[in-house]
């Protein structure tokens, strides 16, 4: 695994994770999940995910349970694809919000490439991606119908 980020953040909203709001370290796995996801499959694909959705580090927790339980708006999505990850026996992984996944392609494995999704929605229609490997990361929005990769994260 890959500690990414190494100072004192909170989560928002006032979910919890492992590090019950003050958190320390953002870790990602060692690699993507296998396969790809679209963001949103459903009626949240065109509709805006609510509360809403921060870009800030600190916020990929609170966002992945947003889009995870948006009152089922969401049958298949990349958010539920890293919760359901299990991955070194724990259970408190997420998709990173923007400013999270900028983290990753500075600071984690540099092999890695591709187009990976972000929990940051830009729109009704569209949420934030970024490319790993090289270039502006996180600049990239892609239609929530798309499949990218996860890289799932966790705060603790």
């Amino acid at each position: 695994m890959y500690v990414i980020k190494e100072s004192r953040f909170s989560l928002s909203n006032g979910y919890s994770a492992a590090c019950s709001n003050d958190c320390n370290y953002l870790e990602a796995q060692p690699s993507a999940l296998p396969g790809s996801y679209p963001w949103c499959v459903g009626p949240g694909a065109t509709t805006s995910v609510s509360p809403g959705t921060g870009g800030a580090i600190g916020t990929g927790y609170s966002n992945t349970q947003t889009i995870a339980t948006f009152s089922g708006y969401c049958s298949s999505s990349a958010a539920g694809a890293a919760l359901a990850s299990s991955f070194g026996g724990y259970t408190d992984w997420f998709l990173p919000a923007q400013n999270e996944l900028n983290e990753l392609d500075n600071n984690g494995p540099k092999k890695a490439s591709g187009y990976y999704w972000t929990s940051s929605q830009t729109s009704p229609t569209e949420a934030d991606s970024g490319y790993l490997g090289g270039g502006d990361c996180c600049a990239a929005k892609g239609t929530k119908t798309t499949s990218f990769n996860v890289w799932a994260m966790r705060a603790f």
